[in-house]
């Protein structure tokens, strides 16, 4: 009786030899992937370092600058258990990144003067910045922003409703060629804050956007005391 034949046995391969890297392929791959690292974790705690709020003790000391802006750095430091020099790069720090700016606020009640809250509805985006490079250095002005949509708001003080109409009605802002459209809201006494960034001229030549207080009709009238930057002036500011 024939044996049925015996299946071959497929060739046996080799076994696979490990592949190895070169020393050139490990520096160019180890290396690449540690720098892609360290500039991913760099971006994270740049980006942290952006958007950051305060810190605590940044918090208390701004807050003792703001109860007192003439607190010594050495009164400062016992205040937060801190030497001077830590207290003073603090606030270098702050100035820095532009989180405090140290100035003298004026307190606008005490001087008589009146507020106006003018809303501004310019023709075009053109008309808006124009507006904005006119007026941004107006003395009268404490108050300037963009509203979504093309709008500013502005807020502008006068010496007496004399002033304060002349401001809303015949200079100033409102007779912008560029506003379409505007609204005015003649406030009261300022509840807060009690000071605001009002600036005061001392040489003065003319106003920076461009009217002729001297020779305008309320001017002569003596109903209005003119722009506080103009030569001929004569205001309380």
């Amino acid at each position: 009786m024939t044996q049925p034949p015996v299946p071959k046995r497929p060739p046996t391969m080799p076994p696979a030899r490990p592949v190895r890297r070169s020393a050139i392929s490990r520096s160019i791959i180890l290396p690449t992937v540690k720098i892609h690292s360290v500039i991913f974790i760099n971006i994270l705690v740049t980006n942290c370092n952006m958007i950051r709020g305060l810190g605590e003790r940044e918090k208390r000391l701004i807050r003792l600058l703001q109860a007192d802006g003439r607190a010594s750095l050495s009164n400062l430091g016992r205040a937060l258990g801190v030497s001077h020099v830590a207290v003073r790069n603090r606030i270098q720090s702050l100035r820095r990144r532009g989180l405090i700016r140290i100035s003298a606020w004026i307190n606008p009640s005490q001087l008589g003067l009146r507020h106006v809250i003018i809303s501004i509805e310019c023709v075009n985006r053109e008309a808006e910045e124009r507006i904005i490079r006119r007026f941004r250095d107006c003395p009268r002005l404490i108050f300037l922003s963009r509203n979504i949509g093309g709008n500013l708001l502005a807020i502008m003080v006068a010496e007496d409703m004399g002033a304060l109409e002349a401001i809303t009605s015949e200079c100033a802002i409102r007779t912008d060629e560029g506003v379409r459209r505007s609204d005015v809201v003649v406030g009261g006494a300022i509840v807060y804050p009690e000071h605001v960034p009002l600036r005061v001229h001392v040489e003065r030549s003319s106003p920076p956007c461009g009217i002729d207080c001297c020779s305008c009709r309320r001017y002569g009238e003596g109903s209005c005391p003119g722009c506080p930057a103009s030569a001929c002036y004569r205001g309380a500011l």
